[in-house]
C-alpha cells in the first residue's frame, strides 16, 4: 500500500511515524503531517545531505527536530520530529 493511500484510510492518531531511504525530509513531513498532527513524532533516517534537507523542510514546516547519530553510517544522522505544523506564508 502506498502512503498516500495508508494516510487516508487511517483515521487513528500515530504514536510514531517512520521512513527509510523513501524521499526528502520535505516530502515526509507532508505525508506523513496528518499521521503526527496528534503530538507523534516521526523518525526519519537521513544521510549525509540532512541539513540541507532540514533547511528545506524548514521553508514549510514549524518543528522540533534533533539528530541523533547513525550506528549503522557514520555520515548519516537520524532526524526526531516532534510538534510538526505548517509554516503559515508570510503575505
Amino acid at each position: 500500500m502506498r502512503i498516500e493511500n495508508f494516510v487516508e484510510s487511517f483515521r487513528e492518531p500515530a504514536d510514531v511515524v517512520t521512513a527509510r531511504a523513501l524521499a526528502p525530509l520535505k516530502v515526509l513531513l507532508d505525508q506523513s503531517f496528518r499521521l503526527l498532527e496528534a503530538g507523534g513524532q516521526g523518525i526519519f533516517p537521513k544521510g549525509q545531505d540532512v541539513d540541507t534537507e532540514l533547511t528545506e523542510a524548514a521553508r514549510y514546516w514549524n518543528m522540533n527536530a534533533s539528530l541523533v547519530p547513525s550506528r549503522t553510517d557514520s555520515k548519516g544522522r537520524i532526524v526526531i520530529v516532534r510538534d510538526l505544523r505548517p509554516r503559515i506564508a508570510e503575505a
